[in-house]
């Protein structure tokens, strides 16, 4: 064969091989490429998760302290009233009675911040939290917050039903709070009877069971959710 043609046969071989090689290149290239940038976002998105999950515990921390600090101050409410029924030392001021029973008839439920752990859980992002310490704890918390939810129900469900029969039939609202929102009541046809109300056995029955059920509620929230969301914090990364 002469050296022309041999020169031409190489040529030819060697140019698809070369544009093969050019092409694998490329789609390397971009798969890298690709593969870089889903890893960046990745890291993006899981930040953004982390922060939003630094306010939403921090939140909850701040909620928790509060609403274990209303409790203590039912508490005090009913212990205090019954002292008095128990001592019948029915003489307590009139404005000490209704700011205790007020208290004692006000509920104020708090609710688990969850907005970030929901959407991790419903995009299927939680595999970007990669501490599984953290991803432990934060199932540990979600577990505590839904028990939690069940013990308030309970605790709210039984209160509602029967103490709002009972302040309705026999208390005199407007003694209780006779401003409210600016808007004056006009005078209650009979003010209330605090020396009878304090011998009721209802109203006896209702102090016992807001005691029981507001310590239920108390120790679920010390003793359960808010170690559990202590948990959660400590194996959050610090933010800068």
């Amino acid at each position: 064969m002469p050296l022309e043609d041999r020169s031409l046969g190489k040529v030819a071989w060697v140019r698809p091989l070369v544009e093969v090689v050019v092409i694998a290149s490329g789609v390397a290239f971009g798969l890298a490429g690709d593969a870089w940038w889903g890893t960046r976002q990745d890291r993006v998105r899981q930040s953004e998760y982390l922060a939003n999950l630094h306010q939403d515990f921090e939140t909850n921390q701040r909620d928790l302290a509060k609403s274990i600090s209303y409790t203590d101050s039912v508490l005090k409410s009913a212990r205090h009233l019954m002292d008095v029924m128990s001592n019948r030392q029915f003489d307590t001021p009139r404005d000490s009675l209704v700011d205790h029973i007020a208290l004692l008839f006000m509920s104020a439920p708090s609710a688990a911040v969850t907005t970030t752990y929901d959407e991790l859980v419903a995009s299927g992002d939680l595999k970007l939290i990669r501490d599984p310490e953290l991803r432990r704890a934060l199932a540990h918390w979600a577990v505590q917050v839904e028990e939690q939810e069940m013990v308030k129900g309970w605790f709210f469900d039984q209160w509602e039903t029967l103490h709002t029969p009972f302040v309705f039939e026999e208390t005199v609202f407007t003694d209780i709070d006779p401003d409210y929102m600016g808007f004056e009541y006009p005078p209650a046809p009979h003010q209330m009877d605090f020396a009878a109300l304090l011998q009721s056995k209802k109203f006896w029955n209702l102090v016992a069971l807001r005691v029981v059920t507001a310590m239920d509620l108390k120790n679920w929230e010390e003793g359960k959710v808010a170690p559990a969301t202590e948990r959660v914090i400590q194996h959050l990364p610090v933010e800068d």
